[in-house]
């Protein structure tokens, strides 16, 4: 679906060029923001729900007009139920504002008879009615989905985490692959290695878990609370677990390039090598997690490929 003009402007933010619209009445009735950060991005679709609405953004959620849509349950699935029920709401006309608006988080998540039933509202929804979608991994995003929709990315990143477990966790991994790499290889040592891997994999599955309880409690307030099912909430505790996962996984992923690229610079010219099979075992491990593997099975199968590989420099 082609942008209308100006709606793509560069150096412009997204959330300014779409404001103008509202004030234009030419804002697009289906909008799909996408980037890193899911709750970045749902700080800025409040941002506008509040322009359209009239409200201030923190008010949006307890707006008669404010409808949403979410996983639910531990499969984090939009399930078609929750569409048809979105869809009976709106269809109503707007109670305090001149529009409504529907907010869909994690967009991603719709299964295939859910989208179905949510395709002919996102083709032509209530002239009053505008959806707002939301996704962190936009190619996810079913393509019927996509191209009904404007597509903005917003500039979200994932921030680092600031926590002293996941500190002091990244420390030892990096000392880890140090000692590989600097030191032999007779079974005595390669039982030590194996031993602190099996204490990588234990210490990185409490410091998720701990670090999605905090987030639980700062996120999840009651405001959010209101009306949010049991299914809804433990999607939402999902999310965060996976989304705080990915973090720490992109995190770890640049603490193996930081060891890796100092011993190239000391000559070891072998590492590189190694380095690339690291990488994408990393990649593959990431791809089994989203397959629902056991994290601690697909964390101790990465780091034994990584001991192999490290080893073999």
């Amino acid at each position: 679906m082609k942008s209308p003009s100006g709606l793509h402007d560069k150096g412009r933010k997204p959330i300014e060029i779409l404001s103008e619209a509202v004030r234009g009445d030419k804002l697009p009735h289906a909008i799909l923001f996408y980037g890193d950060d899911v709750s970045a991005l749902e700080k800025d679709a409040f941002k506008l729900a509040g322009i359209i609405l009239g409200c201030d953004p923190g008010k949006v959620l307890s707006h008669a007009d404010f409808f949403s849509l979410k996983p639910a349950g531990k499969a984090r699935e939009i399930r078609v139920a929750s569409v048809r029920e979105l869809i009976r709401s709106i269809q109503l006309s707007p109670t305090v504002a001149l529009r409504k608006v529907a907010l869909v988080t994690d967009a991603d998540r719709f299964n295939q008879e859910s989208a179905n039933a949510f395709l002919k509202t996102l083709e032509e929804p209530p002239a009053d009615t505008v959806l707002i979608l939301l996704t962190s991994r936009f190619y996810d995003v079913l393509a019927t989905i996509r191209s009904r929709t404007q597509n903005f990315r917003l500039p979200t990143e994932l921030l680092p985490v600031q926590d002293k477990d996941w500190a002091r966790w990244a420390e030892h991994y990096k000392s880890w692959i140090e000692n590989i790499l600097s030191s032999g290889r007779d079974n005595q040592f390669v039982a030590k290695m194996i031993s602190q891997l099996y204490g990588l994999v234990a210490g990185f599955e409490s410091i998720v878990s701990s670090l999605t309880d905090s987030a639980v409690k700062e996120q999840l307030t009651d405001e959010k609370m209101e009306g949010m099912t049991s299914e809804e909430k433990e999607a939402f505790e999902a999310g965060l677990y996976k989304s705080l996962r990915q973090r720490l996984l992109k995190e770890l992923e640049e603490k193996t390039s930081a060891v890796a690229r100092v011993f190239m610079k000391d000559g070891k010219a072998n590492v590189i090598l190694s380095y690339d099979s690291v990488v994408g075992d990393l990649e593959h491990m990431k791809g089994l997690l989203e397959l629902n593997m056991k994290e601690s099975a697909a964390l101790e199968w990465f780091l034994l490929r990584s001991l192999r590989s490290w080893s073999q420099r």
